[in-house]
């Protein structure tokens, strides 16, 4: 019966997650993988060109993915993207991405979320 317990104990223990933590490399980087990869330049050009309406949507589902997982992750709110929606997130990376064409799309969505939770700080 004792040996039935601890099987038990080890097996919920298993499957309640730990907390996660996100380690940089030795410069302080994250290696960035998928659509968050291209320019901002790109995600611009692709906005305006109604046949890429297929990639905007990968980019904006990359952008949600990367937002949740901050929300998971980050040492935030739990919602960064409490005051706006995904109209609202797109419109600030354009302007972003606008005023920095040679920068990534990932570092536009951390831009955003830097200003993001800089506003819902008090």
């Amino acid at each position: 019966m004792r040996r039935f317990v601890g099987l038990i104990a080890l097996a919920t223990g298993a499957l309640i997650p730990g907390q996660s933590v996100a380690h940089p490399d030795s410069s302080g980087h994250y290696q960035i993988v998928g659509y968050g990869t291209e320019s901002c330049g790109t995600w611009v050009e692709e906005r305006r060109d109604p046949s890429k309406s297929w990639s905007v949507l990968a980019d904006k589902g990359w952008i949600s993915g990367f937002l949740s997982a901050y929300n998971v992750f980050g040492p935030g709110s739990g919602n960064v993207r409490r005051d706006t929606d995904s109209d609202g997130t797109s419109a600030w990376i354009d302007n972003y991405c606008l005023a920095h064409p040679l920068e990534s799309l990932s570092d536009a969505v951390q831009a955003l979320v830097s200003t993001l939770e800089s506003k819902g700080k008090p």
